[in-house]
């Protein structure tokens, strides 16, 4: 009977190593003074003081940098900070840039337009801050100290030019508490200015445009503050604002209309600390924060979805609940799913990765019960298909910080729940996440200062496939296994072969894998099985009556009959194809090409069978 080879072309399985946290710098403990060295200094040892809720950037450089916030100078007294400071990822380096390592300062702001080394915003937190088409920072409002050193409500617009590393203020007003001055819907002007207010929902578009909605603060009076409900768009190339949509009253509510369905009338309710990112059409997302929902009397933590278009003027209501303070559902982690969604939050880090999906990390949020508190759970929203996912983290709020080791990978490590964070995404997806008010390694929530990198497996994924020509061989026989999808391979059984093409000879039907690195260091992993047959029905010898040598061969072997007579000589690869078939009576040369082949010989009516080996 003769043995029967069978090709394999895809059977795998892929998988990957779970997106791993590394704590990277700071503290594990909360509410730490700050390290500030010499003003711009890098070194090693340098450490921003545990805050929350300062402003950040990312600047053309891949640099990330942070203002203010509420939390501990250098002496360790907690109140509003004014510091500018600048984040290394390639060297993992601090630099105190720019402001006082004092808390509680007042603004100084000099003539409009001008730039020095002695002007510097007062300390706040709960600003808004965008990047301009030259990576110039950018900074407005909040809530902190004027030029009076008077605390309150702000709507100070500033520059921050990096090549100079001077602040310079650009526009708004020096004092609290300021109203707004509005004019027609959609008309830009150098006149007008939305009013002071802290935490609105921000964006920056492709061309360096500034959006704000919202926030807790002032409209057309100094004496009233509430949830704000307006929309404000700001074009740094002329300095002027335009009015673009909402109301100039107080604590709003929604009006939904129809999901996914666009309307002139339909506009998201009063807020504050929401969440806003920009997609790669250009049209502005709005998810959650804390405010009014359709009906309730009373503010809450939303998690309704929403999404402007610029060219139309126009909201959409595209998901979530239209009541406030509800659940979130989650299933199985890394599965897309239209049920999914996260509990109602706000004062979260989101960021749109280089694949146009939106990351949403953490906030004062509900888990997957009525109760609310800081939270670490991870997602991911896909616009196109309008799923979430649900990645890791907890689904319930108030843990506690996983540390692990200082950059060290772990599938263990998570950062404890925290809001108010400072976040940046890198070109390939990671991102890092800073302080925040939350949870350390133990104890209560306090004021953190701790750094986090977050390896994201999901951008640049790898489909790492392993085929075998031979899905089945006899026992004692081999297989050649191939991997595609990736490169600088670790095979299971041969952790010294690195290429794409390995030989194994299992004793027993045994499953071999191959990993692979994407640019991130995730590991994706793909597998084969591979059958072992007794092959008893084939007739063959105990001892080979020919010889063939040298096995394995360079390329040139020699096949040699001991006994004399007629020998037939059949040659196949292991899928099965017959490659060379004659009858010889003496010694032979042969040449093949590299693989692994099987040898049949007939003679006197003995069928053997070997295996040859070309390197």
């Amino acid at each position: 009977m003769q043995k029967q080879l069978l090709a394999l072309f895809c059977l795998l399985v892929v998988s990957f190593h779970a997106q791993d946290y590394v704590w990277i710098k700071g503290p594990t403990s909360g509410s730490v003074a700050g390290t500030y060295g010499t003003k711009g200094t890098a070194t090693i040892t340098n450490n921003p003081g545990g805050r929350s809720g300062a402003a950040y950037w990312k600047d053309n450089n891949g640099n990330y940098w942070m203002f203010g916030g509420e939390g501990f100078d250098f002496f360790a007294n907690q109140g509003l900070l004014s510091d500018l400071w600048k984040y290394d990822p390639q060297n993992n380096t601090w630099t105190w840039m720019a402001g006082p390592d004092v808390i509680n300062q007042k603004g100084k702001y000099g003539s409009a337009g001008t730039f020095s080394n002695t002007f510097n915003p007062g300390g706040r937190f709960g600003a808004a801050a965008w990047t301009d088409a030259n990576g110039d920072l950018w900074l407005f409002g909040g809530y902190g100290i004027d030029t009076s050193n008077g605390q309150g409500y702000l709507n100070d617009l500033w520059k921050y030019s990096i090549s100079q590393n001077k602040w310079a203020f650009m526009g708004g007003t020096k004092g609290l508490f300021q109203p707004g001055i509005y004019t027609t819907i959609s008309v830009p002007s150098a006149t007008i200015y939305p009013g002071a207010r802290r935490n609105p929902t921000f964006w920056g578009d492709a061309n360096g445009n500034f959006y704000l909605f919202g926030g807790l603060g002032n409209t057309t009076s100094a004496n009233n503050v509430g949830m704000l409900h307006d929309l404000w768009k700001f074009n740094p190339a002329n300095s002027q604002w335009t009015w673009l949509h909402g109301s100039q009253y107080l604590d709003q509510h929604g009006y939904y209309g129809t999901m996914g369905v666009s309307s002139p009338t339909t506009m998201p309710g009063s807020r504050q600390g929401g969440n806003g990112w920009t997609d790669n059409l250009g049209n502005i997302w709005l998810f959650g924060g804390f405010g009014y929902d359709f009906i309730s009397p009373t503010t809450g933590l939303l998690s309704d979805i929403w999404r402007y278009e610029p060219t139309t003027n126009v909201w959409t209501w595209m998901q979530g609940s239209n009541q406030s303070n509800q659940p979130g559902v989650y299933s199985q982690t890394g599965v897309p799913s239209t049920t999914n969604t996260p509990g109602a939050r706000a004062y979260s880090f989101t960021w749109k990765d280089p694949k146009g999906k939106l990351w949403l990390f953490g906030g004062e949020a509900f888990g997957s019960s009525s109760l609310s508190g800081n939270i670490n759970d991870l997602w991911q929203f896909n616009p196109s298909n309008m799923k979430w996912m649900w990645v890791r983290g907890n689904n319930n709020p108030g843990q506690n910080g996983q540390y692990g080791s200082l950059n060290m990978y772990a599938p263990t490590n998570t950062p404890g729940g925290r809001n108010s964070i400072c976040g940046w995404m890198d070109a390939k997806g990671n991102f890092a996440l800073f302080g925040g008010q939350g949870h350390p390694a133990s104890g209560s929530s306090a004021k953190l200062s701790d750094l986090w990198l977050y390896r994201n497996c999901h951008i640049d994924s790898l489909n790492i496939a392993v085929t075998t020509n031979s899905a089945q061989i006899c026992a004692g026989e081999g297989a050649t296994l191939t991997a595609t999808g990736g490169s600088l391979y670790a095979w299971s059984h041969n952790s010294v072969v690195t290429g794409s093409t390995v030989y194994a000879s299992p004793a027993t039907t045994s499953v071999f894998a191959a990993s692979a690195d994407n640019a991130n260091g995730c590991t994706y992993t793909g597998t084969v099985n591979l059958i072992v047959n007794p092959c008893t029905g084939i007739n063959s010898v105990d001892s080979p009556v020919i010889t063939i040598y040298p096995n394995p061969s360079q390329g040139e072997f020699t096949i040699v009959n001991p006994i004399g007579g007629e020998m037939e000589i059949q040659i196949f690869t292991l899928d099965g194809k017959s490659i060379e078939k004659l009858k010889v009576s003496d010694s032979l040369p042969l040449t093949l090409p590299p693989g692994v082949y099987l040898v049949t010989t007939t003679l006197n009516e003995k069928v053997t069978h070997q295996k040859i080996i070309i390197q």
